[in-house]
């Protein structure tokens, strides 16, 4: 997987978090402030996934020998 295809898994993941957590299913959702509430956290989740996976991604690969220019 690429490593902006696991920004929409962070997303989803917070999203599914977020309606499991409050017992509610998105046929709840009652307005436009419902749909900002959402979109922010699916922002969240994304950014979330992204500083998981550059931070898992340095990790495995170690530092990189630096160039003598």
């Amino acid at each position: 997987m690429k490593r902006r295809e696991f920004l929409s898994l962070g997303a989803v993941a917070a999203i599914w978090l977020l309606l499991a957590t409050t017992h509610s299913r998105l046929s709840d959702m009652g307005g436009p402030v419902d749909v900002m509430v959402l979109l922010a956290v699916a922002l969240a989740g994304a950014i979330g996934m992204a500083i998981f996976v550059y931070t898992i991604g340095s990790l495995i690969t170690g530092p990189r020998a630096r160039r003598r220019a």
